[in-house]
């Protein structure tokens, strides 16, 4: 993609080996995705420009990689201009890469296997260098996520979910309520940079080992007990694999998440032989771009 070339919505950037594509999406986001064998799909990184009517990508003359809205205001860059003669390209490997600049997406993407590296190392004790909590799930995933490179956000308030941070001072440990409570974790990651994709999984169905859409490592699930309270008094836990056998009871065999409070690795992520509300229970997946 050359100085002047544009993507509009529906149009997109493949690598020559067909497993990556570089999308602009009709909602305004620009997504670099994977395919799995098979025909999965999931997202690798994107522009965070997800609401943004009319959006377009343009490669620029001066290097600079743009996604403009309707009235062709810029709502994200690659921050390349001075780069003259900068084009982009999309390489076999899955890297999105400005030619002849320092830009590229794979020192931008959330890292799922340190998440995933992290969440097992400390899934079953706590981490001295973080605060403790009696419900310790969300505190957990975000220090999971955080991890992975997920960029901590704001600081001045703990109650705003467009923040999400923690604080080591001389008084201890602050941080925001997204960084701890299940419901404003939810609200945190759905909205806001670097935002996600949502999904839910109702109570009462058959089961399925797999989990739905782009789901994958690194990933969050929230759960609704269905006793009242909502996701208010609800659950949280890290995909920590897309497929295999329970660690405390092989017969169960699919996804499997490290959690907090109850501190359990490698389990099935229904949390079905733990919970004594599984059958009421409504799942909430989190995909993070």
């Amino acid at each position: 993609m050359f100085g002047q070339e544009i993507l509009a919505a529906g149009q997109y950037l493949t690598s020559q080996n067909r497993l990556y594509q570089l999308s602009m999406q009709s909602d305004g986001n620009l997504v670099l995705y994977y395919t799995w064998p098979g025909g999965r799909t999931g997202s690798l990184w994107s522009s965070r420009t997800n609401g943004v009517s009319g959006a377009y990508a343009k490669m620029q003359t001066d290097g600079n990689l743009v996604v403009y809205d309707s009235s062709n205001a810029a709502r994200w860059a690659s921050n390349t201009a001075g780069s003259s003669g900068a084009y982009l390209t999309l390489g076999n490997d899955g890297n999105a890469t400005l030619a002849g600049t320092a830009w590229n997406t794979q020192g931008q993407v959330y890292n799922r296997q340190a998440a995933v590296n992290y969440a097992n190392a400390y899934a079953t004790k706590r981490n001295p260098n973080f605060p403790s909590v009696g419900n310790d799930c969300t505190n957990f995933v975000s220090q999971v996520i955080s991890a992975g490179g997920y960029p901590q956000k704001g600081g001045s308030s703990s109650n705003d979910d467009t923040q999400w941070w923690l604080h080591k001072g001389l008084l201890g440990f602050s941080w925001s309520n997204s960084w701890a409570l299940v419901l404003d974790n939810l609200v945190f990651l759905q909205n806001q940079w670097p935002g996600g994709s949502m999904g839910s999984l109702p109570p009462g169905g058959p089961f399925n080992p797999y989990l739905p859409g782009a789901m994958t490592v690194g990933d969050v699930i929230y759960y609704d007990w269905g006793v009242g309270g909502g996701l208010a008094g609800g659950h949280s836990s890290v995909v920590v694999s897309t497929y295999g056998k329970d660690s405390n009871h092989p017969n169960y065999v699919g996804a499997l998440v490290d959690e907090h409070t109850n501190d359990r690795s490698n389990v099935i992520y229904n949390l079905g032989p733990y919970s004594a509300y599984w059958q009421t229970t409504t799942l909430y997946f989190q995909h993070i771009y």
